[in-house]
């Protein structure tokens, strides 16, 4: 069995702060809350981050969030699963207006349902904290800003 080389942690380090100086400070994608660079880097190296069109394309092409690569893969799956997409492929045809209208409101149920399940996630974190620190530290509320 052979060795691993010795690490380079000046050369990762670097190699993170290159990643990081592409990125504003406080990145981070908006369904599942990575920031660390090293998870952001898309595999396909189109970027860290990319836009997802949260109505489909065909519906509004302005509005748009920003996903990670792996969450931006996930949601435009789940909608073409759901048909909130336009059949891909030749012989598909244009769809009516109401056909986009539609295809708008099921693609924001996808991306509206996965938000609602990481803002629930982070509302239990959050939470988990007020316990931790009612036993920890129990004067704590009294550091609380006033509102």
């Amino acid at each position: 069995m052979s060795d691993l080389a010795e690490p380079d942690p000046i050369g990762a380090d670097r190699r993170r702060a290159r990643k990081r100086a592409k990125l504003p400070s406080d990145a981070a994608c908006l369904i599942c809350g990575i920031t660390n660079p090293d998870m952001l880097e898309s595999v396909t190296g189109s970027g860290l981050f990319e836009l997802h069109h949260v109505l489909g394309h065909a519906a509004d092409p302005n509005l748009v969030v920003v996903l990670c690569h792996n969450c931006h893969a996930l949601q435009t799956g789940r909608q073409h699963d759901l048909q909130a997409l336009p059949p891909l492929g030749r012989g598909a045809t244009a769809d009516s207006l109401l056909e986009r209208i539609a295809r708008a409101l099921r693609s924001l149920a996808v991306f509206l349902h996965e938000l609602a399940h990481s803002l629930t996630v982070l509302a239990d974190q959050l939470l988990r904290l007020v316990a931790a620190l009612d036993e920890a530290v129990p004067g704590w509320r009294r550091w609380e800003v006033a509102q």
